[in-house]
């Protein structure tokens, strides 16, 4: 996507926003990518967060906003990785993207941090897939428990 025509995108306010994806090499990434292209229309912006494959996933490769791909794997390992994230995560706002640890768990560490508003986006309830996922495989007892 383009700038809309017609706008004068040189009045944006100097405010940065830093946005966090669970995964950038993943279609995953494609929430946070649109999201900060309505975004970098008035603020700034930037996406940070865990790569897993190959670098940033293939149909957003081509941002018009800095993309911080950080190469990752499992943990312990990837506690170096999510440490150098929120180091280099400099916004004014902290956006998360899903209620994920390698999101909303790095966005939190951040804001430890800075001090820095943090925004939660869930577009989905993401306990729903586990709990589906578990009931079909016959593993919904240890989650029973949850009760809503």
């Amino acid at each position: 996507m383009g700038d809309l025509p017609g706008l004068d995108y040189s009045l944006r306010p100097a405010m940065k926003i830093t946005l966090f994806s669970h995964d950038v090499s993943s279609n995953c990434f494609g929430r946070a990518w649109l999201l900060a292209d309505i975004l970098r229309r008035r603020h700034e912006v930037e996406v940070v967060g865990p790569a897993f494959g190959e670098g940033v996933w293939a149909p957003c490769a081509e941002a018009p906003f800095p993309v911080r791909a950080y190469a990752a794997g499992r943990w312990p390992g990837f506690w170096s990785t999510a440490r150098r994230i929120v180091a280099e995560a400099g916004g004014d706002v902290l956006l998360a993207v899903k209620a994920m640890p390698t999101s909303f768990g790095l966005a939190l560490a951040a804001r430890r941090e800075r001090r820095r508003p943090l925004l939660l986006d869930t577009d989905d309830w993401e306990l729903g897939f586990y709990l589906a996922e578990e009931a079909e495989r016959g593993l919904s007892a240890p989650l029973s428990a949850l009760k809503w």
